[in-house]
């Protein structure tokens, strides 16, 4: 669990996500056995973390919990700002134009995790006039208001058809639950563990292609104990639990931050003021000003900026990043193993 502590200790002390892993974590973690406290006050003996170590499934049910809670708070937690988003559109958009000199194998873990359809709609563009349209449709940004002739240029945004990432580790989610207090959980039967079994089959990765794993024959089914094959369904989800949204988050959020000061060399101070009225929340446009130069939609930006300046900005603010060795803190550590 020390992995899990270590990545969100160094987000916002305001992060409701933060707090719900951390709440959770407390009750093991603090250094303190609770038992152990309420048996000792009692005046009668006890050796700390007796519990544990004689309840093993339990033990082993709170850390898997904990896993399951830390990856679906880091998908929240990903997902809200819109930074993700952006950075992954701008990011293929890199590789299209063979702009890129590295590879970013974090976010290409992430691709694959959650689908093109996370983060496109459609098939991804390949043109400098659908890297702009996917990017309105995914951020909830109408082309009108980025119009040269613009009174108003605040952009405004609506998140009614703004992509939503996914939750992955559907079965070991359904598992984790057993933890719960007993008048929130369901009574596991045979017929119960199928049905997690196949809810976690239905998996979305490769490109966004939707695919369901071939459930077993009845006669293989048979064969093979129940337990086994919840066990193998946990297991296929393993990359989906190890992988730090919240990591991800960060990385993309540091990574447009610098792309945003190398735009203002060029753009002026002027430029930020116009599309950041919100904070760091409207960090996508960052993104979002490369694709409009690209598209000809230069007004609201500055006129004197070649239509692909800001996009070689951004490759080389990517390149330099990447060299430094930045995009692969994620995959790099997930072969180790988890604390």
């Amino acid at each position: 669990m020390r992995n899990v502590k270590q990545s969100v200790n160094g987000l916002s002390i305001f992060s409701p996500e933060r707090r719900k892993v951390l709440d959770a974590m407390e009750l093991w973690d603090k250094g303190i056995d609770p038992i152990a406290l309420i048996r000792t006050s009692l005046g009668k003996p006890y050796k700390e973390y007796t519990f544990l170590r004689r309840h093993f499934m339990h033990c082993g049910l709170w850390v898997h919990y904990m896993r399951t809670l830390f990856h679906q708070q880091g998908v929240v937690y990903a997902a809200v700002p819109g930074t993700v988003l952006c950075t992954t559109q701008l990011y293929h958009a890199l590789q299209q134009e063979q702009c890129l000199d590295h590879a970013w194998k974090d976010l290409d873990t992430l691709r694959k995790l959650q689908g093109n359809s996370t983060f496109f709609i459609g098939e991804p563009p390949s043109s400098f006039e659908g890297y702009f349209n996917n990017f309105c449709l995914t951020i909830g940004s109408s082309i009108t208001n980025w119009a040269h002739n613009k009174r108003d240029q605040k952009l405004k945004v609506s998140k009614d058809n703004k992509p939503l990432m996914k939750f992955g580790a559907v079965t070991s989610t359904l598992v984790a639950n057993r933890i719960v207090p007993l008048s929130g959980r369901q009574i596991v039967s045979v017929d119960v563990v199928e049905d997690w079994i196949q809810q976690g089959s239905k998996i979305e990765g490769n490109g966004g292609t939707e695919k369901t794993q071939t459930p077993p024959a009845k006669n293989m089914r048979m064969r093979q104990p129940l337990t086994h094959r919840l066990a193998a369904a946990v297991t296929r989800e393993i990359a989906d639990l190890e992988f730090d949204y919240f990591a991800i988050q960060n990385q993309c959020r540091e990574l447009l931050l610098r792309l945003q000061t190398e735009e203002e060399k060029v753009t002026g101070p002027d430029f930020t003021k116009r599309y950041m009225s919100h904070g760091e929340h409207n960090l996508a446009f960052v993104a979002g000003f490369v694709f409009s130069t690209l598209a000809g939609k230069k007004g609201i930006v500055a006129t004197t900026v070649s239509s692909t300046r800001l996009l070689e900005i951004a490759a080389e603010t990517f390149n330099k990043w990447l060299s430094e060795g930045n995009g692969n803190a994620i995959t790099g550590t997930q072969s180790a193993e988890w604390e």
